[in-house]
């Protein structure tokens, strides 16, 4: 699957290297959906407890760059590998919705957002 960078994966060498290794290429419309399990779904979670752990301190305190990298860090590291394995896992099914819905944005995750 392709994002349309001509830049990247449509120069001439990364055609070339396609060919001579039968990749066959899904292109998708520019600014569909994210499909990387970064940005839908990894990130979502660690925010979630990021927030989470912070709802519990008192108003007063305050955190350092430092601190707070140190947290993010243990908190990103603390995910399960079974939710990072499942996240990953669901991308197949992610790009299929995609392609279904001819590249525009899909349902989701319980939500109700119309195809646009």
């Amino acid at each position: 699957m392709e994002d349309n960078d001509p830049t990247g994966y449509k120069s001439h060498a990364a055609s070339d290297a396609k060919i001579a290794a039968n990749i066959k290429v899904v292109e998708m419309p520019p600014r569909s959906p994210d499909l990387n399990p970064l940005d839908y779904s990894v990130w979502v979670e660690i925010k979630r407890k990021m927030r989470s752990q912070e709802a519990k301190w008192p108003d007063s305190k305050k955190e350092t760059r430092k601190t707070f990298v140190a947290r993010l860090r243990r908190t990103a590291m603390s995910l399960p590998s079974d939710y990072i394995n499942k996240v990953i896992g669901n991308l197949e099914a992610r790009v299929k919705l995609l392609k279904a819905a001819d590249g525009r944005h899909f349902v989701e995750g319980g939500h109700s957002a119309a195809n646009v």
